[in-house]
């Protein structure tokens, strides 16, 4: 029988030092990470930052025109400015809860030492990241929603660990799909 308690993890999830202050998503990490450690693995969590792909304004605008009317569309326009001025509202309670977020992250959490800014940064490292784990974990709500966009559900299907012989891991992976949300 091999002894895993050697072995190296590296986690994939919605969390990075500089990306997603969800609460939920970093307790998950954390918690997951604090199970592994406590069980004598080495584990460091991808500091992955996902590139958002972002159509125009314009481009959406036209699009909601199109698909809807210009009547939903002013509608929208109008639900958009009342969440802005919410957020202003918001704005000082946020930025606290983002620092303290940031905090517990900082002094809890072990991210990998380089930051990966999107699929394709991955994709130039990978050779790296193969040498310096042995276990490739993916795990989080969310993590395989559709919408989060190709590249980004590449990363997370591990699409950057190939042609190898490593064992690939997923806990807690969902397909969630934000439309059907409550």
């Amino acid at each position: 029988m091999i002894s895993l308690s050697n072995k190296k993890i590296l986690l994939i999830t919605l969390i990075g030092r500089n990306f997603n202050n969800n609460y939920g998503a970093v307790l998950q990490a954390f918690a997951l990470q604090d199970f592994l450690l406590s069980n004598r693995f080495y584990v460091e969590i991808l500091d992955y930052e996902p590139e958002i792909e972002r159509a125009s304004v314009f481009e959406k605008s036209l699009k909601v025109i199109r698909e809807k009317g210009f009547g939903f569309f002013l509608l929208k326009i109008f639900q958009k400015i009342k969440v802005i001025g919410e957020e202003i509202l918001l704005n000082s309670y946020n930025q606290v809860r983002n620092q303290k977020i940031s905090a517990f992250k900082s002094s809890t959490i072990l991210f990998t030492e380089k930051r990966y800014s999107g699929y394709d940064d991955l994709i130039r490292d990978s050779t790296e990241l193969l040498k310096s784990f042995d276990i490739f974990l993916v795990g989080s709500d969310q993590v395989w929603n559709m919408w989060n966009g190709e590249k980004d559900l590449r990363a997370y299907l591990l699409g950057f660990v190939k042609n190898v012989k490593k064992n690939l891991v997923c806990v807690q992976c969902e397909f969630g799909n934000p439309r059907n949300a409550c």
